[in-house]
């Protein structure tokens, strides 16, 4: 009776769960899912959170000066990199030009993502129709930068302009890359830029900081 029992139970919950998982085969015996086939299905749940604010949302806060161009630096991109326990880079992908071949050419081939998917926030200026609030947009265009692309997109010279800030980015990383992302002794870690500059620990050192890991269900 306790085997029969069981059984309805391991059933019933293959029914339950069956949009993510088959728990038992023809047999009746406990599957594991294909763990390659798993990840390509959940990779849209994990991504990557680059905060371009982090020090704070108001204008002396959230930038940067470059004193050679005498003007305030917004950030607008990044570049991403996963390093192991030992130090040695496992993963890269940047928003500025990461289709170029002198970008792919930095890193080994096997680590450049080249099939992450990337979202980012528009803020500043409000729109014909009055409103301030703007949905994110997608990155599609890797052969150019966010930086670059909203600035051509408002009509701007420069994307130093009060019209333009760029809050946020998420980076979604490819299926295959998944267990670069789950692994605690990885460091994951993201450098701040715009067109013309990085952001720096003021003695010339790039300042690395430590990505925000995103779970959506």
């Amino acid at each position: 009776m306790n085997k029969i029992l069981t059984t309805l139970i391991v059933v019933f919950a293959g029914v339950l769960f069956a949009d993510d998982t088959v728990l038992v085969n023809d047999t009746g015996e406990l599957s594991y899912p294909d763990k390659n086939a798993f990840f390509q299905k959940n990779a849209p749940n994990l991504s990557v959170f680059v905060d371009l604010y982090r020090d704070g949302i108001d204008d002396v806060a959230g930038m940067q000066y470059d004193n050679k161009a005498g003007r305030s630096v917004y950030w607008s991109d990044c570049e991403l990199k996963v390093l192991d326990k030992y130090g040695k880079i496992i993963y890269f992908f940047s928003t500025i030009a990461f289709a170029s071949r002198q970008v792919q050419e930095l890193h080994e081939g096997a680590i450049n993502d080249t099939g992450a998917i990337v979202y980012y926030y528009v803020s500043g200026g409000n729109s014909s129709n009055g409103v301030c609030v703007k949905p994110k947009k997608r990155l599609t265009n890797f052969n150019l930068s966010i930086g670059a692309i909203e600035t051509a997109h408002d009509g701007i010279s420069t994307a130093n302009d009060n019209k333009v800030r760029i809050t946020a980015i998420q980076i979604y990383p490819s299926a295959k890359f998944r267990d670069v992302f789950l692994n605690p002794e990885n460091s994951i870690m993201v450098w701040r830029q715009s067109i013309n500059a990085a952001e720096t620990d003021g003695r010339g050192g790039k300042t690395w900081r430590p990505a925000i890991i995103q779970f959506i269900r």
